[in-house]
């Protein structure tokens, strides 16, 4: 009797789950463009390490996030009112300052509001991620996050599935993170 109990309530879960997924891919296609136009950028930009772009200083500012991002080995891009500031990388600052397009973008996904940050990891040496971060705000459709950030994650690989992203198509994938214990 257990073991069917905990099949349908599996069943259940799975079936709230995609619901889930249908409504974020929705928020996902509200942001297509900007994050296609963005990543289509980046890959020129930033071909190698890893960065953090984050539209709220503040979050930079907070207590210990600068040594996490640093022990993390991100490069710290701030993003506010047309102006990049990369901490700690003067020369890349004024290069990514002349990018008006990127500038444009930038301003384009900070105005909509859905993103929080952006981040650049590399899973190993093939594999390389883009997280775009969506606002919890954003999310009322998730159930039991506890303010957990989910993200749309661009990856160069298929090999992304396997780390429970769910593709939306091409390099493109959503991730909903696992309520909290």
């Amino acid at each position: 009797m257990q073991r069917e109990e905990l099949a349908v309530q599996k069943e259940a879960s799975l079936k709230e789950k995609e619901k889930e997924y249908i409504e974020f891919e929705k928020l996902f296609r509200e942001n297509e463009d900007d994050l296609q136009k963005f990543i289509e950028m980046s890959q020129d930009i930033w071909k190698e390490g890893k960065y953090i772009i984050l539209f709220d200083e503040s979050e930079y500012l907070r207590s210990g996030m600068q040594s996490a991002y640093r022990q993390e080995g991100l490069t710290v891009i701030l993003y506010d009112n047309d102006i990049i500031t990369v901490v700690e990388n003067e020369k890349a600052e004024e290069i990514l300052n002349g990018n008006y397009d990127l500038i444009k973008v930038l301003n384009s996904i900070k105005e909509n509001g859905a993103v929080l940050n952006i981040s650049k990891t590399e899973s190993s040496e093939l594999i390389q991620e883009i997280f775009f971060m969506v606002d919890t705000e954003f999310t009322p459709f998730i159930e039991n996050k506890n303010g957990v950030e989910n993200a749309f994650v661009w990856c160069n690989s298929e090999e992304c599935e396997k780390y429970g992203y769910k593709n939306v198509e091409g390099n493109w994938y959503m991730w909903i993170s696992s309520a909290p214990e």
